[in-house]
């Protein structure tokens, strides 16, 4: 935003920094370029809140809090698990678009599902939350873009495992970091090349 005339403006992103004229006022001055680093902290900052919100519900949940709630004790295992579901499913779509830039470089969540929440005890004898959804988005591309994720919570010590991509009809954060690595090093490899010549 220009300071001066307080006209909207868009940039390019740039690992070195920009002269801007406006072009309402003819203002010039100096843009700072973007850093890609300040971006991948704050997508962390969001998925360490929405593992965080998703650890507290554990502890609600694991401390019995639904069961001394009057009206809200559950008769059967299936209600309890419908509950869970539930739970799960109102907090992950209060938080669908954090989800969805953890996993995606580009688009818009449209809504979460989630399929199974379950309490089990790995083979280590550690209590964990397997928690299975589908994340429905639309991209750029992809119109109705859909990607399933297994997501691990280990319960003793309330830290999220690497969430696992089942499966997707789109790009991932992954695939766009293996690509540019791919790409860096084609082009290395060839301007090596050149200079060999």
């Amino acid at each position: 935003m220009n300071d001066r005339c307080q006209q909207k403006l868009r940039l390019p992103r740039s690992q070195r920094s920009l002269r801007v004229t406006c072009t309402a006022c003819r203002h010039s001055f100096d843009h700072a370029p973007t850093h890609e680093r300040a971006q991948i902290q704050t997508n962390l900052v969001i998925v360490v809140g929405v593992v965080g919100v998703l650890c507290l519900f554990l502890v609600l949940l694991c401390g019995g809090i639904f069961v001394s709630m009057p009206g809200a004790q559950p008769t059967t295992a299936e209600q309890a698990r419908a509950q869970r579901i539930a739970t799960l499913t109102a907090i992950m779509n209060q938080n669908r678009q954090q989800i969805f830039e953890s996993l995606h470089p580009v688009g818009t969540a449209q809504s979460v599902e989630v399929h199974e929440a379950e309490l089990v005890t790995s083979p280590a004898g550690e209590p964990l939350l397997l928690v299975r959804y589908t994340l429905h988005w639309q991209g750029p591309l992809t119109r109705k873009g859909r990607t399933k994720v297994l997501h691990v919570v280990d319960l003793e010590s309330n830290r999220p495992r690497r969430p696992e991509i089942l499966e997707t009809n789109g790009v991932t954060n992954a695939q766009v970091t293996d690509m540019s690595l791919e790409f860096l090093e084609g082009f290395l490899q060839e301007l090596i090349r050149q200079q060999q010549q």
